[in-house]
Order: C-alpha cells, then structure tokens, then sequence
C-alpha cells in the first residue's frame, strides 16, 4: 500500500478542475486514502537471475522445483476454498435452495400421500359386500340396493312441523297473514312441511306434492304419496303450503286431525280454516339455517 504524491495528483485534478477545486478534491478525497497497487512484474535483473537458477542443476534445481510444487499446491488450495467460498453464495447456493424447496415439496407430497386414505383392494370390497349381504345382481358389480323411502314413513314429521308452524305463528297471523307472518315464515324451517309445486319453468313438475325431506340451498327434496323422491330447483318454481288452524270444538279440545290414519298426512276438513302461502322459489335459495338469522326486504318481483 502506498500513499499517493500530491504532485502527480494535482497535476491530474488540474487538468480538468480549477485549482481551487482540485486542492479541494485532494483534501476531502484522496489525502488520506490509501492507494492499493498491484506488484510490478519482475525486471530485467531478477529475470535473469531465475534463468541463472534454471540452468544451474543438482540439488539446486531438485530444491526450487520442490519449492515451487509446494507454493503451486498451497496456490491451489487457497484458490478452492476461496470458490467454495464464493461459491456459498453464488451457483452453489442457488442449488442448496432449490434442493431444499424439492426436498420440501417431496414431504409435503407425501404427507398427502399419508392422510389419503389407501384403495380397498379387490378381496377387501367382496368382503365388505358379502358382510353387507348384497343381492342379486349388485353383489357381483358393486351397486348398492336403494333403501326404499316411505312417505307413511315422513307423515309423523309432518304433523311434528305443523306443531311447530303454529308455535311460530300466532293465532291472529294465522288466521289474517300479514307482513309479520311472511317474516317470520322466511325464517322458518320447511323440513317436514307438505308442500305443492303451483307453477314452474318445467311444466312436468306442476302438481308435484309432497313431504319436504331436505331444505337446501337450490332445492326442495320432496317424497310424494306413491313413495318417490323427486328434487325439485326452487329457481324458477312456485310452492303452496296448507297450514289447518287450530280451532277449539264444544269440549275444549283441539281439533287437528289427530283421529287419521298415521299413514296418511293430515288434511283440513272442508270447514277448517287454512292459512294458504305461496313461496317464490327464486327468491327462497337458502338453506334453512342461514334463512334463520337473515332479514328479508319486500321488493317488487316481475315474477309475481
């Protein structure tokens, strides 16, 4: 390291800055930084030296050749670690990281591969389907038998949501309507209400009427009196439900068409009193739960 001659420096700085600013420029940036140079190449004197060395032979010659060996190997080493080095944080580096993102995506693969569950082999499904007792033609092919759905098997549920409706209403909705009583069957659960399709986009599910089995988002899945379930999309579809009010007989008790036949739903006598309401379906694609907790705004439907 040597410090640079302010002579030299200043002429240089001269040449293309005023003396004022190039003494300025001396002071605050080159005065006291060191200058680091490179050692010159060898001269004439120290050339011939070596050539002397070289053609001198004996134990001279085996000594300088042992000599530069070993200061080449120590050349060497110094210039791999310094690439290991290097190195880290260049292409070896680049390759550590994908390494360890491929490394990670395999683990992630297969704890995928761990929390699916493994295929039932073929001997595992007949045994399932020779324990399940499977018939006919579905124990061979792996079909399962369709549990038959009753409709005397929904008319309890009926009732138990005719029950239910009235304790939702009250006696003077019931018998005039009104906004309040919409609100409130907006709200209300339909699983278990007999419900009949009035008008629809599909002119073959007219006249469809049934139990409500399920009360989902885009339909109504009703089992019908020949004891066939039919999904019927709410888009598009207007429902009527019949709600018998309760009245009061000489006696004091409730007439509600308790003395039926289970196997059949309750139907109002030709006196009884019904609250008749129309559900638009379009405008009923909710499911049960979230029409609990929703509010509903009247608005004017081309529909209607």
């Amino acid at each position: 390291m040597a410090t640079p001659t302010r002579g030299a420096l200043h002429r240089l700085l001269e040449r293309a800055h005023s003396p004022d600013t190039a003494n300025q420029i001396f002071t605050d940036k080159i005065q006291h930084r060191e200058q680091f140079l490179r050692p010159a190449s060898p001269g004439r004197e120290e050339r011939a030296e070596r050539a002397e060395r070289a053609t001198n032979g004996g134990s001279a010659t085996t000594t300088t050749s042992a000599a530069a060996a070993s200061l080449a190997a120590a050349a060497a080493a110094n210039t791999a670690a310094e690439l290991a080095a290097a190195g880290a944080s260049g292409h070896n580096g680049r390759d550590a990281r994908r390494r360890n993102r491929r490394i990670k995506q395999e683990q992630r693969q297969n704890r995928a591969k761990t929390l699916k569950p493994k295929p039932l082999s073929s001997r595992q499904r007949r045994e399932i389907e020779a324990r399940e007792g499977k018939e006919g033609k579905g124990v061979g092919k792996g079909k399962r038998k369709a549990q038959k759905v009753l409709y005397s098997t929904f008319v309890p549920l009926h009732r138990l949501w005719l029950g239910y409706i009235r304790e939702v209403l009250s006696p003077q909705e019931l018998r005039t309507g009104g906004a309040s009583a919409a609100a409130k069957l907006t709200a209300a659960d339909f699983h278990g209400a007999l419900v009949e399709v009035t008008r629809s986009a599909c002119v073959g599910r007219v006249g469809t009427r049934g139990i409500v089995l399920r009360d989902t988002r885009f339909v109504f899945e009703i089992v019908t009196a020949t004891n066939e379930v039919k999904m019927v999309p709410k888009d598009g579809s207007f429902f009527r439900v019949e709600i018998p009010i309760e009245e009061e007989d000489g006696g004091g008790k409730a007439v509600d068409g308790s003395t039926e036949p289970a196997t059949a739903a309750p139907a109002p006598a030709a006196h009884t009193p019904t609250l008749v309401i129309e559900i638009l379906g379009s405008q009923f694609m909710h499911r049960a739960a979230d029409r609990a907790g929703r509010k509903f705004k009247q608005h004017f439907y081309k529909e209607l």
